[in-house]
């Protein structure tokens, strides 16, 4: 039950570390643990060591193997061997007793007395052996006593251990649904980032769109600019050709009014000419009728 339970509190452990998880009362738990199977297997190892080393002749080594399988504990089978010793030391000497009265008298004495001394070496053998069980019995119990109250502190460590591990699990839960929430969240903000994206790829195409309608639009203005510019650089020249007329006329204007004032001056000039002219030919006239008449 405890290597299972070091099993158990391993895995536990493994994954609260690949969780990523608090491993501090898992590893806790894991040493109470191992340390409770340490004690058990000490003890199960100084039981296996008394085994061998105590009873001597008296077949205490194949007692404590059967003792394993069955439901006597080792001190109660140690203490029942020396009683079936013992019984059986009695039953030889009243058997040896009651056949040697049947046969022979004084020899019958005589094994009587030897079968007694036989006997009671070996009561007094096991009365000796059955003192030093006593004790190595006492100070095994002592020993027990002792890895109980470590197993019951082991065991109090590993309870103590268990809750702040329940503790931690409950904790765990408490932050799963807090995840769940999380996730839920995050999912509903995937929903709306997506449609946003969505949003912002329509906004993007009819804003490239527009952009290309304005580039067109503006390639038509360029053109129409382009026409106008032409346009107008026809109706300069247009300007300056009638601005070179406007000249061309002020100077015949010019010309013309001078050649007026000489018109006007050359006929002023000739009208004198002919009044000098008129006035000659009327004083020859007049002269050549004075010169008649004279």
């Amino acid at each position: 039950e405890t290597d299972s339970a070091v099993e158990v509190d391993a895995a536990l452990l493994n994954r609260e570390a690949e969780a990523g998880g608090d491993v501090k009362p898992a590893k806790q738990l894991l040493e109470v643990t191992e340390e409770l199977q340490f004690a058990i297997r000490a003890a199960a190892g100084m039981k296996a060591k008394r085994r061998h080393t105590v009873g001597g002749g008296l077949g205490l080594r194949a007692m404590s193997r059967s003792s394993r399988h069955s439901s006597v504990g080792p001190t109660d089978a140690i203490l029942a061997h020396a009683a079936d010793r013992a019984a059986t030391a009695a039953a030889v000497t009243s058997s040896r007793g009651s056949a040697a009265g049947s046969e022979h008298g004084d020899e019958d004495a005589v094994d009587d007395s030897d079968d007694e001394a036989s006997s009671g070496a070996i009561i007094e053998e096991l009365q000796s052996e059955n003192a030093g069980l006593k004790l190595r019995i006492a100070e095994l119990e002592g020993e027990a006593q002792d890895a109980k109250e470590k197993a019951a502190a082991a065991e109090a460590d590993a309870k103590a251990a268990r809750e702040e591990t329940a503790t931690v699990v409950e904790e765990r839960g408490d932050l799963r649904q807090k995840l769940a929430e999380v996730d839920h969240f995050l999912a509903q903000s995937r929903e709306a980032i997506a449609e946003l994206q969505e949003e912002q790829r329509l906004t993007d195409e009819a804003h490239r769109e527009a952009l290309a309608d304005a580039d067109a639009a503006h390639d038509a203005t360029k053109a129409e600019l382009a026409a106008a510019h032409g346009r107008l650089k026809n109706l300069q020249g247009i300007e300056d050709a009638v601005a070179k007329w406007r000249d061309t006329e002020k100077e015949l204007t010019r010309v013309a009014e001078s050649a007026t004032e000489s018109h006007y001056s050359m006929r002023k000039q000739l009208d004198e000419t002919n009044v000098k002219l008129s006035a000659l030919e009327v004083r020859a006239a007049r002269d050549q009728l004075a010169a008649k008449v004279a």
